[in-house]
């Protein structure tokens, strides 16, 4: 993460002393995102594995390089199998959710764009796990059951990205996303965008 802001900070200065900056005041923009992401909390004794998220989303600039977005998101984990050397589990997670916020464009060329945004939105987690039922408290006997669960919260979702112009109407990018469900819950993807722009 320390990277991440220096590099940040390096496209602010230049942004700031740059000589090719272009506003783009009133341009919309509709964009497809989808990428590995990774999830850091685990309920339970089963931990997921990596997944994936995908989504849409528009921005729209209100001056210069401040805009506004939004955004609705899919994140999945992967199909996660845990054992005991006995018996085997499947555990899940679904993460739905929708955001708006505001971001501004670091550096602007005739080519490139880098941005860095925030947003705020609500969610819910499906998600599921298993757990340890004891027969008799203080001994070793206990089975394993599947738990579901939903989990709706409120979602803080910081970005990081880069655009290439390919066209007058279409971008190609990458964004870095972190998300957060309530404070203890912390995913992070890596997401392929695309994007379509009106004039």
């Amino acid at each position: 993460m320390k990277k991440i802001f220096l590099i940040m900070s390096l496209f602010l200065v230049l942004g700031g002393v740059g000589n090719s900056l272009y506003a783009q005041k009133g341009v919309v923009e509709f964009y497809m995102i989808g990428g590995p992401e990774r999830f850091d909390f685990t309920p339970g004794i089963i931990k997921y594995e990596p997944g994936g998220s995908t989504g849409v989303g528009l921005k729209y600039y209100v001056k210069e390089r401040l805009y506004c977005t939004g955004d609705m998101i899919v994140s999945m984990s992967a199909h996660t199998e845990y054992s005991d050397g006995r018996r085997h589990w499947a555990g899940r997670r679904d993460v739905y959710y929708s955001t708006i916020g505001m971001g501004y464009d670091l550096l602007k060329t005739k080519t490139i764009s880098m941005y860095v945004q925030n947003s705020l939105g609500i969610g819910y987690t499906n998600f599921s796990y298993p757990v340890i039922h004891y027969i008799y408290p203080g001994t070793n006997n206990f089975y394993y059951d599947d738990a579901y669960g939903r989990v709706p919260s409120w979602t803080v979702a910081p970005s990081l990205g880069i655009d290439f112009k390919l066209s007058d109407c279409f971008k190609a990018g990458v964004a870095y996303t972190g998300r957060y469900l309530y404070l203890f819950d912390y995913a992070q993807a890596l997401n392929l965008k695309l994007s379509f722009v009106f004039h």
